[in-house]
């Protein structure tokens, strides 16, 4: 018997394949008997990049947690995984592990005090397990200082949720620049 060379088809061509020879397939015959002598490999389709909702929820509540010192929440949302990175603004502000992450994000909550966060723009996208966030927002003091930042969060979903892998919050300059005092990095 002639060797063919392996034909590569999508998944949605499988569809429309079974559909057509759905009315003729027998259980009995072996499922050689359905592929016209051509040997096949199926691929996954790649899925598309599309905006999500789901993430811009996400990103939102990320928002009300810092404003409300809710450090459960990124208990939670934060990957454990090893690569798991935060950036902030100051230049000592560069933290890659889950125990550190959660730890100077509790002390830079209480040192910082109450705060809210005015979101201008917000936009989110995934594409399959991969999903990302870029936000501008406004960080106001309870001194009424008003902080423009630009925030970035790239998200994994792992064991079905989806989770912070890389956090990066920017005034583009040191915390003592931006808010009149240094905070923890350490």
């Amino acid at each position: 018997q002639a060797r063919h060379k392996p034909r590569y088809i999508s998944l949605t061509n499988l569809r429309k394949y079974v559909i057509q020879y759905r009315n003729s397939y027998d259980a009995r015959r072996p499922p050689e008997a359905y592929s016209d002598g051509i040997h096949c490999h199926f691929i996954k389709e790649e899925p598309a990049v599309e905006q999500s909702t789901e993430l811009i929820d996400l990103t939102r509540r990320s928002y009300e947690a810092l404003s409300s010192g809710d450090i459960a929440f990124f208990e939670r949302h934060v990957s454990q995984d090893e690569g798991v990175l935060a950036i902030g603004t100051d230049p000592n502000e560069w933290w890659s592990e889950y125990a550190t992450i959660i730890r100077v994000f509790k002390i830079q909550l209480e040192e910082m005090g109450p705060l809210s966060i005015d979101v201008g723009t917000l936009n989110a996208y995934s594409d399959g397990n991969v999903g990302w966030a870029a936000g501008r927002l406004t960080l106001r003091l309870a001194d009424g200082t008003a902080v423009p930042l630009r925030v970035t969060s790239v998200y994994q979903r792992q064991q079905g949720d989806w989770k912070i892998v890389q956090w990066h919050g920017s005034a583009g300059v040191p915390n003592a620049d931006v808010i009149g005092k240094d905070l923890t990095t350490e």
